[in-house]
């Protein structure tokens, strides 16, 4: 997978409001789901958080 295909206008965000790594990741997968590149955020938010540990 190329960065290029993931980091697009529509997926980045300077004001993300988490305040823990949990709720910031979260915001994050929902970003990724709106801009269609995430298409399950359960299992993604699970694979990053199992990656966080």
């Amino acid at each position: 997978m190329n960065l290029r295909d993931v980091l697009t206008v529509d997926t980045v965000s300077l004001h993300l409001k988490g305040t823990t790594k949990d709720a910031i990741i979260s915001e994050m997968l929902d970003i990724l789901v709106a801009a269609g590149k995430v298409t399950n955020k359960k299992v993604a938010l699970a694979c990053v958080l199992d990656r966080e540990q």
